[in-house]
């Protein structure tokens, strides 16, 4: 079991249908604090990995996302867009708990 203080699962959302021709997979995000102490995300990094499990590209920005002991969060109707036919998206956040002990967790999304 991970000692990280966040959960995070990544699903393709069932509402809207991938759009391969037009490049877009749609996709949720919910995030779960599991420890009751907090945290704070501050950080993220997206990678889009080809076939060869190779990085075809990425993205890196910063986030502000504060979790109360416990809290959930959900962001629904999210989509990333890339020119390949089929990629794995891999999300890493990182950021440190109310205590100031980092972590970062990550998650895959399988684009096919």
């Amino acid at each position: 079991m991970s000692d990280t203080p966040l959960r995070m699962i990544l699903w393709p959302n069932p509402v809207y249908r991938n759009q391969a021709e037009a490049e877009k997979w749609f996709f949720s995000v919910s995030l779960q604090e599991k420890k009751g102490i907090g945290v704070q995300i501050q950080w993220y990094r997206a990678e889009w990995i080809d076939g060869e499990g190779r990085i075809h590209d990425y993205l890196e920005d910063r986030l502000d996302v504060v979790l109360a002991p416990f809290e959930q969060a959900n962001f629904p109707d999210l989509w990333v867009s890339s020119p390949l036919p089929q990629f794995i998206y891999r999300l890493i956040l990182f950021g440190a708990d109310r205590q100031g002990k980092a972590f970062q967790v990550s998650e895959d999304l399988l684009c096919y």
